[in-house]
Formats: C-alpha cells, structure tokens, sequence
C-alpha cells in the first residue's frame, strides 16, 4: 500500500458536474397552451397542466382529487358551480400525504381560468365527484395512502404526461410534464419578484431549500432585459 504522499491523485482538482437546466414554461409558453385547439384526450392533459399551474403549482393528487363539493366561497361553504364566475370561489380540500394519519386542510382561490375549466367538465360531469375524468367515483373515500388510490394516481399521471409530450411536439414547446407546472410557477413567481419564502408556502414545501432547488438559476431572462436596457440607454446618448 503507497504512502498517502505518494498518491498521484492526490494534487488532482476534480471538476464539479455541471449545473443542468431545469424544464419550466414561460409565461409566453402558458399562454400558447391555453390558446391552443385540442381535442379529448390531449384537451384533458392540457387543461389539468392548467389547472395546476392556476393552483400555484398544485400536486398531481390534489388536483387529480378536485371534486365539485369542493369548490366553495371564500367563507368555506358549497356553492352552486352553475354561479362559479360570480362568486370568490376556492378550492378546499383536505391534503393527504402518504404515511401522514393527519391530513391538512388547504384552500386556495380559484382564478377565473380555473373556473371556466371547472364549468366546462360540470356541464357534462355534474352527477361525477371528481373533476377531471380521470379517478373513478368508487375512490371518493380512500385517502392518498392506500394502496389502490396510488397506484391508480400513478397510472393516470403517466397517461397524462404522455399526452402533455404530444401537446409539446405539436405546439413546438419544450417537452413538459405536470411536474413541470410546478416549476413553472415557481419561476414565473420568482420573474415577478414573488418573495421565495412566499413561493415556498404557495407550493407547499416544508423548508425554504426545496423551494430554492425548483428555482433556476439558469434562467437569463432577468439578465437579458438588463443588458437590452443598458444598450437603448448607450444608443440615446
């Protein structure tokens, strides 16, 4: 065995990985997706991205869980969904996590964008529970722990984001998956001068440094408009 002094790596300096870029969609991208003309199921995978994103990034299961009962006013009662757009709608709901005995109540408001996907499945949904065609209404009472409800949001995240892989060929947009949303939020938040403690509690993270690895710090657009200022500012001299 060599003599620590005689190791030849020793003197050697290993480069870090480099710092990948994360996937999110710019506000110019929402909107492109918003816009854009789709057919079921593509329509369906589109309008649960948006509604995720409208949520401040809400989880898969939360929004796959979304039952019309849950739409209330802003004092936490049921409301008629037929009256949503003239009323401060929330969506409130109980947030299951596995191995939790104890769920959280969350409530959060409802956009007008959020409404109107919430009206267009009420109109051939309303003696459903759940929102999006997805879940079936036999898993109303299991909780996010149990085994069948898994295994069920599982299968339908995969079905979903194999559609919004669709979506983003056909629409020439960076592939993008329902996590996607999350970041998503998240950046454009951050674009705005969101506060990242703020952008934590929106997305639900239980420390500050989650929040901070969903952000990308390779995002240049910030960058890119303070040059373009001080370029119109040299050319004005």
């Amino acid at each position: 065995v060599l003599e620590e002094s005689y190791n030849p790596l020793k003197k050697w300096r290993f480069r870090p990985e480099p710092q990948s870029i994360k996937t999110f969609l710019t506000e110019e991208d929402i909107l492109k997706l918003e816009e854009a003309t789709l057919t079921s199921p593509l329509s369906d995978a589109r309008n649960f991205f948006i509604m995720q994103f409208y949520l401040a990034g809400k989880r898969v299961s939360d929004v796959l869980l979304m039952k019309f009962k849950s739409i209330t006013d802003k004092n936490f009662r049921p409301i008629n969904i037929e009256q949503i757009r003239e009323v401060e709608a929330r969506y409130t709901h109980y947030v299951y996590k596995q191995f939790e005995n104890h769920p959280r109540l969350h409530s959060v408001k409802l956009p007008a964008v959020a409404k109107e996907i919430i009206l267009h499945y009420y109109q051939t949904r309303k003696d459903n529970v759940f929102v999006f065609p997805f879940l079936e209404d036999s898993l109303e009472s299991d909780k996010y722990g149990t085994a069948k409800l898994k295994n069920q949001i599982e299968s339908k995240t995969t079905i979903i984001n194999k559609n919004l892989k669709k979506i983003a060929k056909l629409l020439d947009l960076p592939s993008f998956s329902t996590h996607t949303a999350r970041r998503s939020f998240a950046q454009i938040s951050r674009n705005l001068n969101v506060s990242d403690l703020d952008i934590k509690d929106a997305l639900g993270h239980s420390d500050i440094k989650i929040t901070q690895g969903y952000l990308n710090s390779t995002d240049y657009s910030g960058i890119d408009r303070a040059l373009e200022s001080v370029e119109k500012k040299m050319k004005n001299q």
